[in-house]
């Protein structure tokens, strides 16, 4: 995929993926730990990420989609989101 919020729909539907770790979202999942990237421009390891990931049972899978889903909800949530939001707004009105 070309969008970067994909991710967030990756994670909402749990979805495990692999990906590379270009742009903020990217960025903030894989800091979460999740092992889902790879370094932008590594052919190899995006190979290799898709057959480790490919390699999983289907009870892995599940569980790496979980996983996700903790995260995204976690991170993306607007419930989780939107507090965060407002701190800002509230900072640079004062």
């Amino acid at each position: 995929e070309s969008g970067p919020l994909v991710l967030i729909e990756y994670l909402a539907g749990g979805l495990p993926f692999v990906s590379s770790k270009v742009g903020a979202i990217a960025q903030c999942i894989a800091a979460t730990g999740l092992p889902a990237f790879v370094e932008p421009g590594n052919a190899k390891a995006l190979a290799a990420g898709l057959d480790q990931l490919m390699s999983l049972s289907p009870t892995e899978r599940r569980a790496r989609g979980r996983q996700g889903q903790e995260i995204g909800f976690q991170h993306f949530d607007i419930h989780h989101a939107m507090p965060r939001w407002y701190e800002v707004y509230h900072s640079v009105q004062e």
